[in-house]
């Protein structure tokens, strides 16, 4: 298993971007989940709702998933530098899936639609 985390500390934003593990590498990071389907961006919030979770991973376990809290979704300069950072790491990892262009049009207009 190959994976890179990263982290923007002053936009409150964590990521772990894996060629394949996932979701086993998220470890406690998969709770907030109902259910873990390949295949499928999912979405999920902390109880208090000021955390947001995405997930996506394919067959093989390659994927990304991202930590952010929710108030910093709203800040535009925050937004614009996960959504770049993301990009660049999904765009990597997921090369040949056949996923991989509706999760980039989902993190470009519905996760971060700046």
């Amino acid at each position: 298993m190959q994976c890179e985390r990263g982290t923007i500390g002053d936009c409150s934003a964590s990521w772990i971007v894996c060629s394949s593990g996932l979701p086993g590498a998220i470890g406690e990071g998969a709770r907030p989940f109902r259910y873990l389907r390949p295949g499928s961006l999912l979405p999920a919030v902390s109880q208090d709702m000021e955390w947001a979770y995405f997930l996506y991973f394919n067959e093989a376990g390659a994927g990304f998933y991202l930590a952010m809290r929710n108030e910093d979704f709203n800040n535009p300069a925050c937004a614009q530098r996960v959504k770049e950072e993301l990009m660049n790491r999904v765009d990597e990892v997921l090369e040949g899936d056949p996923h991989k262009a509706v999760v980039e049009y989902i993190i470009t207009s519905v996760m971060f639609p700046l």
